[in-house]
């Protein structure tokens, strides 16, 4: 019956503490996406400052995009005054760059980017055209580097496996003790009610475990002390007839 009860109890707390770390690990995603995210959108609302002044400088601009690139190792790729100029990885000729060159060109900006998952190796681009209200006079499209992001995540999907099992570890070892309590006092009745049967005698059952059990054990205890004394009472009232040489009717 421990057994038993042992796994069903193990078998919810396995499903708790999945449920648990997989919302856990989620939100460590989401978090560290939108952290990403608001950085990200900052860095591409200054650059695309820098390409929409009037007096833009482009060897300055280039320096500004070489240095994100080496500090960030992320691409850079604005287009402005028909010319395009570029930094770091991006390469303007990638088919997914071109999409997004497009459709900046349409004025449809994209700075979403997709919940990280520490177990892929997508690249992101976000982009942001810039213009006045009657054309699109160029845009700033950057390849975000998600690795620095993928190793938080995965540091802190980690951490929250880790802790999972050790608390449904601990939440285990409490259960099998909690039912150690519950049934050992069952246990111990099954074995003085085969003991009372087998001997009509009545032994002193310890009473233990939760108050229904404890008040149980003494009710049996009870009973089993009225039981012994009146088979003793009809041993001795046959003994009485036996020795006096009359058959009890």
């Amino acid at each position: 019956m421990r057994r038993r009860v042992i796994l069903i109890l193990g078998s919810l707390l396995a499903l708790l503490v999945i449920i648990v770390s997989g919302v856990l690990m989620q939100n460590a995603s989401v978090d560290a996406t939108q952290q990403l995210r608001l950085t990200r959108a900052a860095s591409l609302n200054r650059f695309v400052q820098l390409a929409a002044s009037l007096d833009a400088d482009h060897g300055k601009l280039q320096q500004e995009m070489d240095t994100y690139s080496q500090l960030y190792n992320e691409g850079l790729l604005i287009r402005m005054d028909q010319q395009t100029f570029t930094s770091g990885s991006i390469d303007p000729r990638d088919p997914q760059v071109q999409q997004v060159v497009e459709n900046t060109e349409l004025n449809l900006g994209h700075t979403d980017i997709d919940t990280i998952n520490p177990l892929s190796n997508d690249k992101s681009l976000i982009a942001r055209p810039y213009g006045n209200s009657t054309q699109v006079l160029g845009a700033v499209i950057m390849q975000v580097n998600l690795d620095s992001a993928r190793e938080l995540v995965l540091q802190r999907w980690v951490l929250v496996v880790l802790v999972s099992l050790t608390a449904g570890s601990a939440l285990l070892l409490l259960a099998d003790r909690v039912t150690t309590w519950v049934l050992r006092p069952i246990h111990r009745l099954n074995e003085a009610t085969k003991a009372l049967a087998a001997t009509k005698t009545a032994a002193p059952l310890e009473a233990a475990g939760p108050p229904e059990l404890r008040e149980l054990a003494r009710s049996f205890s009870t009973m089993a002390q009225v039981m012994t004394a009146s088979l003793a009472q009809q041993r001795e009232l046959i003994g009485l007839f036996t020795n006096e040489g009359v058959k009890p009717s």
